[in-house]
């Protein structure tokens, strides 16, 4: 029999082939979905490439029409028996995959802050997910819209099992052998990942918290923008010293730009971002810094549940707050 992978971002699809060699599986299917952003989809179409799959399927992003795509390839999905079936997230279109083929096991690939949100509410608080018409349009058709399965998990958090369900520790064990030994560069740079930071910090704020960083650490930071993060946003940053500060794309995901390119880093930070606990795993003398976006009146309506769980899950002792850098 087959494994199928749902996948709709390169650190899902980083967590698939880390899932792929845990549990040496073979015959393994990939659907990719609406990966259609330019630089997630070079990213994506980069990652794809370092693993030999039976089979790749594509769903495009789009309206109408489209809907009886999803249905035809659910439905040549349904032809086949699955060992397992590994999804990311709980979206119309992966809970259709997932509650109608046939598997032995379903499984949760990590996606950031998501993961922590759907396995408290979910998985350990058992509530059921909201349906809404696009999950009904399915119904219509004759396919089901609730997933019946045990969801186990294949994860970097330390999440307890309950109901029975299995969670499986993702170490990064592959992209740690197959890299690793040749790690030799350890620079003395500080790295920042960049997130899209919408409404929840000014760009002035944000600015203001670089410069702190640089100030606090005397090291030249190395800023590496989040795919989505505006130009605006980043344009905003550009002021700062160049001999201390430098916006670097990276064109890959960080964890993997850092193997590739046999970097070992001392000191990264973020405000949120799962490379910091993808990069705590893969280089245990690395330096990692979580730096909390209080929360305030003026966000208070962008600070999502996810990002409150986010840094409960974290921890107070691991996180940085603004006072902390002099702000």
């Amino acid at each position: 029999m087959s494994n199928l992978f749902v996948i709709g971002t390169p650190l899902q699809l980083i967590n698939a082939i880390e899932a792929i060699e845990y549990f040496n599986l073979k015959n393994n299917v990939l659907v990719l979905i609406n990966v259609s952003k330019a630089k997630n989809k070079e990213q994506v179409d980069d990652i794809v490439k370092l693993y030999s799959w039976k089979k790749i399927v594509e769903i495009k992003n789009g309206k109408g029409l489209n809907f009886f795509k999803y249905f035809s390839i659910i439905r040549n999905l349904q032809k086949q028996k699955y060992n397992n079936v590994f999804v990311a997230k709980l979206d119309s279109i992966s809970m259709a995959i997932a509650a109608n083929t046939h598997k032995e096991k379903l499984f949760l690939l990590d996606d950031g802050s998501l993961t922590i949100s759907i396995y408290k509410k979910y998985i350990l608080d058992g509530c059921q997910v909201t349906y809404r018409f696009k999950e009904f349009r399915f119904l219509l058709l004759g396919l089901k819209v609730k997933i019946r399965d045990k969801v186990n998990l294949f994860t970097y958090y330390d999440l307890e099992p309950v109901n029975g369900n299995e969670v499986i520790k993702n170490s990064m064990t592959y992209f740690k052998s197959k890299y690793i030994s040749t790690t030799k560069n350890k620079n003395d740079y500080i790295y920042f990942i960049g997130q899209p930071l919408n409404e929840l910090i000014s760009r002035e704020l944000h600015k203001k918290i670089i410069e702190k960083i640089i100030i606090k650490n005397n090291k030249k930071m190395i800023y590496i923008p989040h795919r989505e993060e505006s130009d605006v946003s980043l344009k905003n940053l550009e002021g700062m010293t160049k001999s201390l500060f430098e916006i670097r794309d990276l064109g890959m995901p960080v964890e993997l730009y850092f193997l590739k390119n046999s970097i070992y880093p001392s000191n990264v930070f973020s405000f949120y971002s799962t490379a910091l606990a993808t990069i705590e795993l893969i280089y245990d003398k690395c330096n990692i810094y979580y730096i909390k976006i209080p929360q305030n009146q003026s966000n208070k309506k962008y600070y999502t549940l996810d990002l409150r769980q986010y840094y409960e899950h974290i921890g107070s002792n691991k996180l940085i707050m603004l006072k902390d850098i002099g702000l």
